[in-house]
This record gives structure tokens, sequence and C-alpha cells, in this order.
């Protein structure tokens, strides 16, 4: 039996190589422009002895390559790494949960306090302002509104 075997070259053969050495998963363009660093300091108030309770919340969307999205949270007793998905448009974006730093899809205490894929936030480009939604980001504050700023 005879096998027939075409030569692929010019565009075609370009869209084969460009396909072949786009890392799996990368962002499309119009996320990609949603690269940089973001941040939301979230104010709880104050204790019972007078310490404020902030907690801040660091968004980094890298442009390709290496980890492309990661959320940490630092402050009044947190400590937090997550390691994210990110989906969206020019307009907006949803970041979800992956894992954590470490991988795992547990907290460091073992608690499951987000599923694989269960969407975070959304930000939103308003006119010429930044919009936040809080969909499932454990965080104390406001549920909407300009929440995260671009910092870089």
């Amino acid at each position: 039996m005879r096998r027939l075997v075409k030569t692929v070259t010019g565009p075609a053969l370009m869209l084969v190589v460009a396909l072949a050495v786009t890392p799996a998963g990368s962002a499309p363009d119009a996320v990609r422009g949603w690269a940089g660093t973001y941040a939301y300091a979230a104010d709880g108030g104050r204790t019972a002895g007078g310490s404020a309770v902030v907690v801040v919340h660091t968004l980094r969307l890298a442009p390709a390559g290496g980890r492309p999205c990661q959320l940490t949270s630092a402050g009044f007793q947190t400590d937090t790494t997550i390691l994210c998905e990110v989906t969206g448009s020019a307009q907006a974006i949803t970041v979800a949960f992956r894992s954590y730093g470490d991988g795992r899809a547990v907290n460091a205490h073992g608690v499951a306090v987000y599923r694989p894929g269960q969407p975070l936030l959304r930000l939103r480009r308003l006119h010429r302002r930044l919009e936040t939604e809080m969909l499932g980001l454990d965080a104390d504050g406001p549920r909407t509104g300009a929440l995260f700023a671009k910092t870089s």
C-alpha cells in the first residue's frame, strides 16, 4: 500500500511552527494586554486592641511564560499565595483558582477553601477606571467597586 505525504510549505508551515512553539495554555493577545501588577488594600478596621486589620492583595499577570498569574494576600493574620488562570478579553478578565503556591489544592492547614477552576475575581475596564467584582476570593470588604488598581 502506498502512502501519500503532502509537504507543507509557505504560510501553512509558518502556522504549524507558530502553534508548535506556543506554550500550552498561553494567554490570548487580548488577555496579554492586562499584563502587570495590580493591588488592593482591604481595610478591615481595627481589632479590640487597636491594631489595624489590613490585608494587601497583589495580582501579578505575566505577559507570557513562567507563572502567568499569581495572587498573594499578606497582612493581618494572612500570608497566602495562589496560582491562578486568566480568561477574558481586552475589556474584562476573570481570575480563577488553580492551586496554592505549593501546587496543592488545600491551604497550609489542609483546608480546600477554593476548588480548581473556581472564579476568584473579575476585572473590567469601564471608561477610565478599573472595576473589580469579587466572585469567590475570601476577602473582607466591598464585593464590587474600584478595588484593585494597576501599580506597574
